[in-house]
């Protein structure tokens, strides 16, 4: 009797080392992704305030100039 509860005791301790094995592993590829997914959000925001500026600078070089601003009228 004690020869099979120490070998059921056995395999549950062993089935619970294989869950906790994998749940450390996924632990890690969580952090792992999470931290490219920070690397990505900071690459993305720098990209974005690029084109915001890109497209400000374009604005300007659309916008009709200012009637009497000497810095923006075209000289003759």
């Amino acid at each position: 009797m004690t020869l099979i509860l120490g070998t059921v005791v056995t395999i549950l301790l062993s089935v619970i080392a294989y869950f906790l094995k994998l749940l450390v592993q996924d632990i890690r590829d969580l952090k792992r992704d999470h931290m490219d997914l920070r690397e990505l959000c900071i690459w993305l925001k720098a990209e974005q305030s690029n084109l915001r500026m890109y497209l400000e600078q374009g604005r300007r070089k659309a916008s009709p100039p200012v009637p009497g601003n000497r810095f923006t009228a075209k000289p003759n």
